[in-house]
């Protein structure tokens, strides 16, 4: 009996190791570009394309993706996430790039001949004879050499021009009326016909996306690209986008009840050339790390809900952005109707709590027409408790505008904000807190401005339009155009006085309109009253204004993108205590107390910036010396 039971025994752990032999097997599956969809998923025989491999995964399952952008996914369109992983460590789904692989997905459709010539060096073609959808509208034009994908924009601004009238080498015109897309080709080396070359047009919406319950969750992106992806107006007038960014997880279905969609994480992708790269709704606990978004239209992500639905729905929870880049992006197309107003680098909507930290922001533009420039990082419409520290901004393009061009806004009702430790460079306004259109009861409460480096914003370097009780101190503001620190006048009119609270910040001018320590006080947008610190104490009872520092502050090389403090600036030691350590006798004014406070230190973009840029534009990275 005994020598039956341990032969039972022997048999049930073979068969036991075999089952889990098996299961660990089917844990990993593999998508290829030349794979194919009848086959079994597996290391030697890959699927093809993520609508066969969504469905087939299942808690604890990793997807390997291969390729590279030499044979990028073309066209996979919306496929939809109706799996979700679980809680706990090893049990969400993960789906990422094999293992030496770099794979591309592209919502491009390729045109390599079926041009026909217009006039001169203008060529046109009927996109209703190559797949388009119904109703399409391009949005997104690349031109390649011959057999070629994953180039540049056919124009610069990327928009296209306003009639066929208007086109010129490097531009594109769309005739929605006849449904004929016009183009005048760079010459690339084989003149103008596009005939020569291989045009790529966005026609995918997205990638993937989730937009109906069940909710996913328990999800893990890794080291995947998602290029061209655009949406699809809705009607021959409008450039309005139905479904915008690379993976959309949209609001409308998500936040008719509370949202269960949770723990999703983005880690190492590249979102590039999109309408939008990322545009996702009502997630709790979403996490973005090691990414680049680069080359984006209207935004590089928009994060949150939307401040179109019910204000007592509850939030979303715990976003955190880090060790990102966002390159170059661009305002939307120039059309009175168009869906994207105001956009920005980073806009996040109606969060509570989280952070965006150890963020490079490098170049946002306008459009053809010159408007809807986006700002850098903005928290609107009930961000709370939210953190915006250790990031570089810089280059924000704008225009003569109250709403142009803000390197970092934190706006409605974005209570408890704290903006610290970042540097701002080249924008049209710094940071700024409130706008020129909100109520009272709209403007920010209690946001704390402390530690952060501004230089040369055109208008303002730190702009108070509207808020409730900020704090503004230990800030280094160097090079404005108007002031340094504005302080809009009906902002002072609200409870005590006390509201405002200034006090340690450093400001230096070398010649008019803020040479010397100003601020700004007033109620007209075109004519501050620039006025010292002591005045303005004096006509406002604001708090503060005791320790500020109006002198040179001795950066190391300015000039060359340095702003680190020399061992003899007097920024040096000059702050008031935030509770956090610093060296020395006392905290630096500006951003930078430590080397490893270095905003964007950890950006993967800033080596891609770097190359782009070459030595001109980048920063430094170097910390202040002490004797």
């Amino acid at each position: 009996m005994l020598m039956l039971t341990r032969s039972l025994y022997g048999t049930l752990l073979v068969l036991l190791v075999i089952a889990n032999t098996a299961r660990a097997t089917d844990d990993y599956y593999y998508l290829d570009p030349l794979g194919d969809d009848m086959g079994l998923g597996t290391d030697g025989d890959p699927w093809q394309t993520l609508t066969k491999a969504i469905p087939e995964l299942t808690p604890g399952d990793t997807l390997f993706i291969r390729g590279d952008s030499s044979t990028p996914y073309q066209g996979q369109d919306g496929v939809e996430i109706y799996v979700t992983g679980a809680a706990g460590v090893g049990n969400e789904i993960t789906i990422r790039n094999a293992p030496g692989h770099a794979p591309v997905f592209s919502g491009t459709h390729l045109i390599d001949s079926g041009w026909q010539l217009v006039a001169g060096s203008v060529y046109k073609i009927a996109l209703s004879g190559l797949d388009f959808p119904t109703d399409f509208r391009p949005l997104l034009v690349f031109q390649n050499p011959k057999g070629q994908t994953g180039g540049d924009f056919l124009s610069d601004p990327p928009d296209p021009v306003g009639s066929a009238l208007n086109l010129q080498p490097g531009t594109w015109y769309f005739d929605a009326a006849l449904d004929e897309l016009h183009v005048w080709v760079n010459d690339l080396g084989a003149g103008v016909d596009p005939n020569a070359y291989t045009i790529e047009v966005g026609r995918v919406p997205s990638a993937l996306g989730d937009r109906s319950p069940p909710f996913a969750s328990h999800l893990v992106f890794e080291g995947i690209e998602f290029r061209g992806y655009t949406g699809v107006p809705f009607n021959d007038d409008s450039v309005a986008v139905a479904l915008p960014g690379a993976i959309t997880f949209t609001n409308i279905a998500a936040i008719t009840s509370p949202s269960d969609r949770r723990n999703i994480t983005i880690r190492g992708c590249t979102f590039r050339q999109n309408w939008k790269g990322l545009r996702l709704g009502a997630i709790h606990d979403l996490v973005i790390q090691d990414s680049v978004f680069s080359e984006n239209i209207a935004s590089g992500l928009s994060i949150g809900l939307s401040a179109r639905y019910p204000d007592d729905l509850p939030h979303t929870t715990g976003f955190v952005m880090e060790n990102s880049s966002i390159l170059d992006t661009y305002g939307p197309w120039p059309n009175d109707d168009v869906a994207e107003y105001n956009p920005a680098a980073i806009k996040v909507h109606e969060v509570a709590g989280g952070a965006i930290r150890n963020v490079l922001v490098s170049g946002t533009h306008l459009n053809r027409n010159g408007f809807d420039s986006p700002h850098g990082i903005w928290t609107d419409v009930d961000v709370t408790d939210f953190v915006i520290e250790n990031n570089e901004v810089r280059d924000i393009e704008g225009f003569a505008s109250r709403f142009s061009g803000r390197g970092i806004f934190v706006e409605r009702r974005a209570h408890g904000n704290s903006v610290k430790r970042n540097l701002v460079v080249n924008a049209q306004h710094g940071i700024v807190l409130g706008t020129f259109n909100q109520g009272v009861s709209q403007w920010p409460e209690d946001a704390e401005i402390y530690n952060n480096t501004v230089i040369d914003s055109l208008y303002n370097g730190i702009y108070v339009y509207g808020a409730v009780r900020p704090q503004i101190f230990n800030n280094i503001v160097v090079g404005t155009g108007h002031v340094p620190i504005r302080i809009h006048q009906s902002s002072l009119g609200v409870g005590a006085s006390e509201d405002v609270y200034i006090e340690a910040n450093g400001s230096w001018d070398t010649a008019p309109p803020s040479a010397g320590l100003f601020y700004a006080l007033d109620d007209l947008w075109g004519s501050p009253a620039n006025i010292t610190a002591a005045a303005l104490a004096l006509e406002t009872g604001v708090s503060g204004l005791t320790q500020e520092v109006n002198a040179d502050p001795m950066f190391q090389d300015a000039s060359n993108g340095d702003y680190s403090l020399s061992a003899l600036s007097p920024a040096i030691d000059a702050g008031l205590p935030t509770g956090e350590p610093y060296n020395g006798t006392g905290i630096d004014l500006g951003y930078l107390e430590f080397p490893s406070d270095v905003p964007g230190l950890g950006a993967v973009g800033y080596v891609l910036l770097a190359v782009t840029l070459g030595a001109v534009g980048t920063v430094r990275r170097r910390s202040r010396q002490r004797d």
